[in-house]
C-alpha cells in the first residue's frame, strides 16, 4: 500500500501531466520540483520536465534530465524518442538516430520514431530512405500528419508529384488548417500541370495566413506558367514587400518581367541592380581575398552552378561542352541544387570531374565548399531563373565569376564579373545594357546536343489531305495578345491552315479555354489545336505534325527551336530588342538559316504566310536539315568546348594581370 508520500508524488504528478495538456509549462516546472525536492531521481517527473525543456526549445537543459530518466526507465521507447528530440535540437544527429532506432524496437507501434528519422534522412539527401521510414510510420498510423506531409514533399523532390497528391490531399483533410499542407498539395498539382486546383490550394493557404509569402511565390510561378503573366508579378511584388528579404521572390520577379511586351530595355538593368545592391553586394563586400596561384596559363579549374543538372532545356546546350572539355585546358565541378535528380543527372555526375551535392546547404557552406575546391573560374547556369543559389555566387567563391545559359540578361550583381553572349544576342553597341562585362564567343552562345531517343515509326499517310500546320511547342509563358494577334493573323492569310500549340498549362481545362477564347475573339479559334506537354519521345514525334514553327515574342525559344530544326521543321522568328528576343536568330545564324529571321512584326508575318503558300521553297528546305545542322557550328561541340575555354581563359588572364 502506498504512504502518505507516495500518494503525494501520485497527484502532484497527476496535476503536472493535466497542466501540461494545457500549455502551462511554469505550473509543470513547478509541479516536477516539488516531486524532485522529494525523490531526487523520480524518473517520470524527470521525464516530463525534459519534455517541457523540449517544448521549450533548451534542448541542452531536456538532454540532461532526459538522460537522468533513461536510467531508470531504459526499455521506456517513448522516452527514448524524447531523448532522441533533444539531441537533434543540439546538433547530436548519430545519437539522435540512435535512440530512434531504440524506440522502434522497444516500441515497434509507434510512428512518431520513423517520421524523426525520416526527417533526418531527408535533411541529408536520402530521399529514398527517407520515403521508407514515412510509409513505415503510415503503416502504423495512416492519418500521421507529419508522415503525410513530408512523403508528399519527399516525392515532390524525386519529381513524382502524382504520386504524392494522394498523400497530401489525406494531410489537408487532416489538419485542414495546416498550411504546409496545402502549399504542398498545390505544388504537387502544379506538377501534374493541374493548374486551377493548384491555384485553389495555395489561395486556401494564404487564407489561412495571409501574409505567407511562399503561397505568394506559388502562386506568381503557376500564373505566369498559365500565360497571367500580369498577375504573376502583382503576387511576386506582393511577397516581396512582404518579407524584402525573400530572394526567390526577387529572382522570379525579373525573370518574369523578361515575358512582357514592349517593357522599356533600361529598365531591366535598373531593377535587376537595384535588388542586387540591396541582398547580394553587401555579402560581395565581405568576401575574403582568393588565394589561387594567378598563372595565366596554367590548367583552369572551372565550376559549374546550377539547379538544372537533369532534363530540363539547360542540359540541351550543356552536356555537348562538358563531354568536349579538354582534359589538358580544364578540370571541371560541378555544383548541383537540383530539386530531384534523373539519369541526365547521371550522365553528367558520370563525366564530370567532380560532382558536389549542394542542396542542402547554406549559402555560406555552398561558398566554402567551391572555395575549398580551388575554383578559378565559376559559372553560374541559372542567374535569377528557377532553384538558382545566387546567394552563393555573391560571397564570391571563385575570383572570376560569369554567368550563362539559364538566364539571358544581368543579374545586376557586383559578384559576376562576366556574361557570356555571341554577336547576334548582344551585339557590341548594347554592352552599356549589362552590369557584367560581356564576353562574346566567336560563333554562337551555344552547341545543341541532339536527344538521343528512338521515336515510334511515322503513321502511314492517309488518302485525305492534312492541313498546312504551323505550330509552336514553347511555354505558355511565351504567348502573350501580341502572339495570338500575330499567329491569328498568318491563319487568315492561309486559309484552312491549322495551329498546333503544346505546352503543360494546356493540360488544365481553364487555361485552354482562356487561350480558346482569345483565337475565337480573332476568329481562328476552330483552327487551333491545345495539346498537353508529352514525354520526350512524343514531343519529339509531335513535329512531324508540324510544317512550320512560329518562334514567340518577346522571349523567344531555347531548345524547343533547336529540336524543331533537328526534326526537320523549320522555325520562323522575330529578331527582338532584348538577349531573350534572339535565342533562336542565333541558333538559325550558326545552322546556316540567317534567312528564316524576320527583322520587324510584318516581315515575321509575311514570312510564315510566304512558306505555307510556296511548297516548293518549304521543301527545298526541309530537305537534309537535320544533316545541315550536324554539318554546321551549331552541332560542333568540339569547336564550342574549343570557344567557351578561350573564353575561360581570356577571362582569367584579365584576373591575373589585375594580381600584378
Amino acid at each position: 500500500m502506498d504512504g502518505p508520500d507516495s500518494r503525494d508524488r501520485s497527484k502532484l504528478l497527476e496535476l503536472a501531466n493535466m497542466e501540461q495538456r494545457r500549455g502551462r509549462l511554469d505550473r509543470v516546472r513547478e509541479l516536477c520540483r516539488r516531486i524532485l525536492n522529494q525523490w531526487p531521481d523520480d524518473a517520470e517527473a524527470l521525464w516530463l520536465l525534459g519534455s517541457v525543456a523540449l517544448q521549450s526549445g533548451r534542448h541542452r537543459r531536456a538532454e540532461h534530465l532526459l538522460s537522468r530518466a533513461v536510467k531508470w526507465l531504459p526499455r521506456t521507447g517513448r522516452l527514448r524518442l524524447h531523448w532522441g528530440m533533444a539531441f537533434e535540437g543540439c546538433g547530436r544527429l548519430a545519437e539522435a538516430v540512435e535512440q530512434y532506432k531504440q524506440c522502434i524496437a522497444m516500441e515497434p507501434e509507434l510512428a512518431q520514431p520513423y517520421v524523426r528519422f525520416g526527417n533526418l534522412l531527408k535533411d541529408n539527401g536520402q530521399l529514398r530512405e527517407a520515403m521508407a521510414c514515412y510509409v513505415e510510420a503510415l503503416h502504423r498510423n495512416a492519418e500521421d500528419f507529419a508522415a503525410l506531409v513530408n512523403l508528399g514533399s519527399v516525392l515532390l523532390d524525386l519529381g513524382r508529384g502524382r504520386e504524392a497528391v494522394g498523400f497530401l490531399r489525406t494531410a489537408c483533410k487532416v489538419r485542414p488548417d495546416a498550411v504546409a499542407a496545402w502549399l504542398h498539395l498545390g505544388a504537387a498539382l502544379h506538377d501534374m500541370w493541374e493548374t486551377t486546383e493548384a491555384e485553389n490550394a495555395y489561395s486556401k493557404a494564404l487564407e489561412i495566413d495571409p501574409r505567407q509569402t511562399g503561397a505568394m511565390n506559388n502562386l506568381g510561378v503557376l500564373l505566369r506558367d498559365q500565360g497571367r503573366i500580369r498577375e504573376s508579378l502583382d503576387w511576386f511584388s506582393k511577397a516581396r514587400r512582404t518579407d524584402p528579404a525573400f530572394l526567390t521572390a526577387h529572382s522570379n520577379y525579373l525573370l518574369t518581367r523578361h515575358y512582357l511586351l514592349d517593357e522599356p530595355v533600361e529598365t531591366f538593368a535598373d531593377q535587376a541592380r537595384d535588388i542586387a545592391h540591396e541582398l547580394f553586394d553587401p555579402l560581395t563586400r565581405r568576401a575574403h581575398p582568393h588565394a589561387n596561384d594567378p598563372d595565366p596559363d596554367r590548367r583552369l579549374r572551372v565550376g559549374y552552378l546550377s539547379g538544372d543538372f537533369r532534363r530540363h532545356a539547360v542540359s540541351n546546350f550543356l552536356v555537348p561542352l562538358l563531354a568536349n572539355h579538354s582534359a589538358e585546358n580544364v578540370e571541371f565541378y560541378c555544383y548541383s541544387s537540383n530539386p530531384y535528380d534523373d539519369g541526365i543527372t547521371d550522365h553528367l555526375r558520370s563525366i564530370c570531374d567532380q560532382w558536389r551535392d549542394i542542396r542542402h546547404l547554406s549559402g555560406v557552406e555552398a561558398a566554402q565548399v567551391i572555395r575549398d575546391d580551388g575554383i578559378d573560374v565559376l559559372v553560374d547556369l541559372s542567374g535569377h531563373s528557377g532553384h538558382n543559389r545566387l546567394e552563393v555566387a555573391a560571397r564570391r567563391p571563385a575570383p572570376v565569376q560569369a554567368v550563362w545559359l539559364g538566364y539571358f540578361d544581368t543579374t545586376g550583381m557586383q559578384a559576376m564579373d562576366y556574361l557570356l553572349a555571341d554577336g547576334v544576342t548582344c551585339p557590341e553597341s548594347e554592352s552599356d545594357r549589362y552590369v557584367e562585362t560581356v564576353e562574346r564567343l566567336p560563333e554562337c552562345l551555344w552547341s545543341y546536343g541532339p536527344p538521343i531517343v528512338d521515336l515510334p515509326e511515322p503513321e502511314p499517310d492517309s488518302e485525305e489531305e492534312k492541313p498546312f500546320t504551323f505550330g509552336c511547342f514553347n511555354n505558355t509563358a511565351k504567348i502573350n495578345k501580341g502572339v495570338v494577334d500575330a499567329w491569328s493573323a498568318i491563319l487568315r492569310q492561309v486559309p484552312g491552315a491549322e495551329l498546333l500549340l503544346q505546352s503543360g498549362s494546356f493540360a488544365d481545362e481553364a487555361v485552354r479555354e482562356r487561350y480558346q477564347e482569345m483565337f475565337q475573339d480573332r476568329g481562328v479559334g476552330d483552327r487551333v489545336v491545345f495539346r498537353r506537354h508529352m514525354e520526350l519521345r512524343g514531343y519529339l514525334a509531335s513535329y512531324r505534325e508540324v510544317d512550320v514553327a512560329l518562334d514567340p515574342f518577346p522571349y523567344a525559344g531555347g531548345a524547343t527551336s533547336a529540336d524543331a530544326l533537328w526534326m526537320g521543321v523549320p522555325v520562323v522568328t522575330l529578331r527582338g530588342e532584348r538577349f531573350e528576343g534572339r535565342l533562336t536568330a542565333t541558333t538559325l545564324r550558326a545552322a546556316g538559316l540567317q534567312e528564316l529571321v524576320a527583322a520587324d512584326l510584318d516581315a515575321y508575318m509575311g514570312l510564315a504566310v510566304e512558306l505555307a503558300r510556296d511548297g516548293n521553297r518549304l521543301a527545298q528546305l526541309r530537305r537534309g536539315l537535320r544533316e545541315r545542322m550536324e554539318a554546321s557550328p551549331l552541332c560542333d561541340a568540339a569547336r564550342f568546348a574549343r570557344d567557351m575555354e578561350a573564353a575561360y581563359r581570356a577571362m582569367w588572364r584579365r584576373w591575373c594581370a589585375e594580381q600584378g
